[in-house]
């Protein structure tokens, strides 16, 4: 997000690098209070909605969210600030509703290694996609690796929809 906000000093938009380090300062302020607020209340809810409710919409809003970056024209304006905070608290209210789901069925004596092994693999997909992201910025423009996230999440969103729609996924799993 940060290499986002200061594309917009290289192509004009914003004055300064102090500028865009301000507003970047201003979307992490309002994105932890807003953090603060709503991920106890996500972990509450995680726990007692239907996980095949919550990660589906979860991963629809951010989808949603990630490829609204794409039409934003000036991040010091109230639509880009929004957004910004928007992605951070779906995103972390995604994590917290898988991360309930994959804690909910787990056997405690194999529990710490599933949680070790997930954090792992979850490294990996952040190198990867750190990886392309770069490129995609790079070579497309600053908006392409929020493309990238939104094109991702639709398509666990739709595999998810395939799972719940043929019946494989129980309200347990």
């Amino acid at each position: 997000m940060q290499l986002w906000i200061m594309s917009f000093v290289e192509s004009g938009v914003l004055e300064s690098k102090q500028e865009s380090e301000a507003i970047y300062m201003r979307v992490m302020a309002i994105s932890m209070v807003a953090l603060a607020l709503v991920g106890p209340i996500f972990g509450y809810i995680s726990d007692k909605t239907d996980s095949r409710v919550l990660i589906p919409l979860s991963f629809l809003l951010r989808a949603i969210c990630a490829i609204s970056f794409r039409f934003i024209d000036n991040p010091a304006e109230w639509p880009a600030m929004v957004l910004c905070v928007a992605i951070s608290v779906i995103s972390t209210i995604q994590f917290i509703s898988v991360e309930v789901l994959f804690l909910r069925n787990m056997k405690s004596h194999i529990r710490g290694t599933l949680v070790g092994m997930s954090n792992f693999f979850g490294s990996v997909g952040l190198t990867v996609f750190v990886l392309v992201g770069g490129k995609l910025f790079d070579n497309i423009a600053p908006w392409a690796p929020f493309w990238y996230v939104g094109l991702i999440d639709v398509l666990i969103l739709i595999f998810s929809m395939v799972f719940i729609g043929l019946g494989l996924l129980s309200r347990t799993d």
